[in-house]
C-alpha cells in the first residue's frame, strides 16, 4: 500500500493539489525536499564520485542538489514563493539539459511521425 512507505519513496509532488494551482503550472514538477538531499548524498557518494571519472573524466559539481534542497527546505517551512521558484527554476534548466543531450545525440535518426503500421497485430509466425 502506497501509505506505508516513507514519503520520500513515493513519487509525489512536493506541493499537494490546491498548492499546485496556487504556484503556478510548473510547480508539479518540484520532488519532496528528501529526493533532493538523497540525489546530493549520492552525486558526492565515492561510487558516484568513480563512475563521473569513468564516464567522463572530470568529478561533478554536485552544489546544484544542494541548494535544490536548502530551496525546497526553506519553501517547506516558509512558503515564499521565491524558494519555490529556484526550484522550479532548477528542474526547468535540469529537464533542459537532458533534451539537449538526447538531441545532440547523432546515431538515432529522429522520427517525424510513427511508421505507417504501427499499430499492426503482433505476429509470431516469423
Amino acid at each position: 500500500m502506497d501509505h506505508d512507505r516513507k514519503p520520500e519513496d513515493r513519487f509525489e509532488c512536493e506541493l499537494n493539489g490546491n498548492e499546485l494551482e496556487k504556484y503556478g503550472p510548473y510547480s508539479w514538477m518540484v520532488r519532496p525536499c528528501e529526493w533532493y538531499l538523497q540525489e546530493y548524498k549520492d552525486c558526492k557518494s565515492i561510487r558516484a564520485r568513480l563512475h563521473q571519472y569513468f564516464i567522463s573524466g572530470t568529478i561533478d559539481n554536485c552544489d546544484d542538489w544542494r541548494d535544490d534542497y536548502h530551496n525546497c527546505y526553506q519553501f517547506r517551512n516558509n512558503k515564499n514563493p521565491i524558494y519555490l521558484n529556484r526550484l522550479i527554476e532548477s528542474e526547468l534548466l535540469r529537464k533542459h539539459n537532458r533534451l539537449l543531450q538526447s538531441k545532440a545525440n547523432d546515431v538515432w535518426e529522429y522520427r517525424t511521425e510513427p511508421p505507417n503500421d504501427w499499430n499492426k497485430p503482433i505476429t509470431t509466425d516469423e
